[in-house]
């Protein structure tokens, strides 16, 4: 996802269809599948992806918040 993230979410991804976007997704979804146990959808790849971006914030958030304590 990394690698795409540009195209699904940074500056070029108002530049592209959905369509493309879609085609991506299930690109990404194509190589996990491929490497895991077990069959993942789209939909499962996406929230995972969110949930992983958001507790890296909160961690991020929990560092600044120690920082600025001391």
């Amino acid at each position: 996802i990394s690698e795409k993230y540009n195209l699904l979410y940074g500056s070029l991804a108002c530049k592209i269809s959905n369509q493309r976007k879609n085609q991506i997704w299930e690109s990404i979804k194509n190589k996990v599948c491929s490497v895991g146990v077990g069959q993942r959808t789209v939909i499962q790849l996406k929230k995972r992806w969110l949930d992983i971006r958001r507790r890296t914030k909160d961690k991020l958030s929990e560092i600044e918040k120690k920082r600025i304590k001391t």
